[in-house]
């Protein structure tokens, strides 16, 4: 809060509002009143000695010592003086010094303030009542310009100009406990024989405010998540606290900055949602989208107060663990248990469950397979770091660089906040033919007539049939066959496809391959762009397409 006491006067050029409030240190102890009570108890019995029974008592005084929060400003003089003779065009100047100290570890920030930019004569001239107006524009001293007034700050040794006069100036600033930290202003002006005689003043304000101090964040949650960590930047960014015990604190946090809270869940649970306990300031956020129910990476911009978040877990749902009569009428969050990627499924028109995300297996490296996790007819299959086949060979690098594209357009009447999870408009992963078929379908000639037989789909999952009796066009059937249904059902993102070392197309087609063979060089796929849907094309398979999985 600012501390102020103002003081003008009518005896000089212009004059300048003091406000100094100082805070001592206060020195408290608390003495708590005892009384003692002693009891002895004299027996005097025939033949027997005298017993004197006796009972100690001890008690504690509390001693303490308080520091009350200080905030000083010290200007030595209340007015600055410049005394001018017009007739030789006389240039003048005076240095006003103001200092400030505070205990606040988080500092202060000073600004001076006025109602006007002109100096105002004190006497009317007639009807009229003349001013001194600031400069136009920033000047060297011996250019200053006549009738006019300014400032410059002493340590700015950069600029040594006078600059022209603001109704709001910040002045100084601290960001941590200071005891005298004084900063010099210096005030200029220059007139001549055109401007009326007489005193012009202007009251100057100087307001100290305390910066808001260090923050904590409290963290609350179930026995489903082990520990939440606090970082800064993202949420793959620098940890600056955790919290493994729900109700538990991070400390020191800055005032009205956003960190990142990253939570540690117990074997085979999930986020269910993040709130915002009512009372609390700071602000709870999603890096994705507007609620906190399916991102798992909020976060929370701290206030001046008492912060504090609830993290709610859930049982995770697995794609693997999904069946035909468990599959979700409306879309619905689950995880992919060999890598804990999350998707997004839902029963759709077809009476099909379809994954609505691309995949993103492999994203970042090679990854071995199994059966047991993986639509595959061998015991394991590695998803290989580099992928060759055909034409066309790059590496699971390049492949990674091109996935990481995001917020790719649907189609111009669909927008990513249509979608309410953090998958949304993600392209995944591009997969040539045969790394999509886990190595079942390799080169550009299929001899065997033979469709794919295996993916890397989750287990209980595959790629889509395509053709004519495809699944691909039976959904594309059961929306009335109107493009923007099926778009919208499926979510389709114009991901594009990958080609010798580059990604082409995204935000203008989508490539997603089907299970099914066209002929000895090329695989049915489902292609889609901003107004048209394609459920019968087909194309060569050393591509690099999306991948899409529908349950068995």
């Amino acid at each position: 809060m600012p501390y102020m006491q103002t003081k003008s006067t009518r005896n000089a050029i212009f004059s300048v509002a003091k406000h100094t409030k100082t805070l001592d240190i206060a020195f408290l102890h608390h003495f708590r009143p005892t009384v003692y009570y002693m009891l002895a108890v004299v027996a005097i019995t025939l033949l027997s000695t005298i017993a004197i029974a006796s009972t100690t008592y001890a008690d504690n005084v509390d001693f303490s010592v308080t520091i009350a929060p200080s905030l000083n400003v010290t200007i030595p003089t209340n007015i600055v003086s410049l005394n001018l003779n017009p007739a030789n065009s006389a240039f003048s100047s005076q240095d006003l010094i103001v200092s400030v100290g505070t205990n606040n570890i988080t500092g202060y920030t000073l600004t001076m303030t006025a109602d006007s930019t002109d100096l105002t004569r004190t006497e009317a001239v007639g009807s009229t009542t003349p001013t001194i107006s600031t400069l136009a524009n920033e000047v060297a001293e011996n250019e200053f310009t006549a009738n006019r007034w300014g400032y410059r700050f002493s340590d700015n040794t950069t600029n040594t100009n006078y600059q022209p006069f603001a109704t709001s100036i910040p002045f100084n600033e601290s960001d941590s406990a200071v005891n005298n930290d004084a900063r010099t202003i210096t005030f200029g002006a220059k007139v001549n024989t055109e401007q009326a005689p007489g005193t012009y003043e202007l009251a100057l304000v100087f307001t100290a405010v305390a910066n808001p101090g260090l923050q904590s964040l409290v963290i609350n949650f179930d026995e489903g998540v082990e520990s939440v960590a606090v970082k800064t930047g993202s949420a793959t960014g620098t940890t600056v606290g955790t919290v493994s015990t729900s109700g538990g604190a991070v400390n020191g946090l800055a005032y009205n900055t956003a960190y990142y809270l990253v939570p540690t869940y117990a074997s085979g649970k999930g986020l269910s949602a993040w709130s915002q306990p009512s009372g609390t300031v700071g602000t709870l956020s999603c890096v994705a989208t507007s609620t906190c129910d399916t991102d798992e990476t909020p976060y929370y911009t701290t206030g001046d107060g008492t912060n504090a978040v609830i993290l709610a877990s859930k049982n995770k749902l697995y794609l693997q663990d999904v069946t035909s009569s468990t599959c979700p009428e409306t879309a619905t969050l689950v995880y992919d248990s060999r890598d804990e990627e999350k998707y997004m499924i839902q029963k759709l028109a077809d009476e099909k469950c379809w994954m609505l995300d691309n995949l993103r297996l492999g994203s970042t490296s090679s990854m071995t397979l199994k059966n047991t996790d993986t639509n595959i007819t061998a015991s394991t299959y590695t998803l290989p770091a580099s992928i060759s086949s055909g034409f066309n060979s790059y590496t699971a690098a390049q492949i990674n660089t091109a996935s990481k594209a995001t917020n790719a357009t649907y189609s111009s009447n669909i927008t990513s906040s249509s979608f309410n999870d953090n998958n949304t408009a993600k392209i995944g992963v591009y997969y040539n033919y045969y790394a999509a078929t886990a190595g079942g379908i390799r080169s550009s000639s299929n001899s065997s007539n033979a469709s794919a037989d295996r993916d890397i789909c989750p287990k209980g999952w595959r790629m889509p049939t395509g053709g004519s009796s495809g699944e691909y066009q039976a959904l594309y059937t059961a929306y009335s066959s109107d493009n923007v249904n099926f778009q919208t059902a499926l979510r389709t993102p114009l991901s594009g496809y990958f080609s010798n070392s580059n990604a082409y197309n995204w935000t203008h087609y989508g490539y997603f391959w089907s299970a099914t063979r066209y002929n000895s060089t090329s695989m049915y796929r489902l292609y889609v762009s901003v107004s048209d849907v394609y459920p019968q094309s087909n194309y060569d398979r050393n591509y690099g397409y999306s991948v899409r999985c529908v349950l068995k």
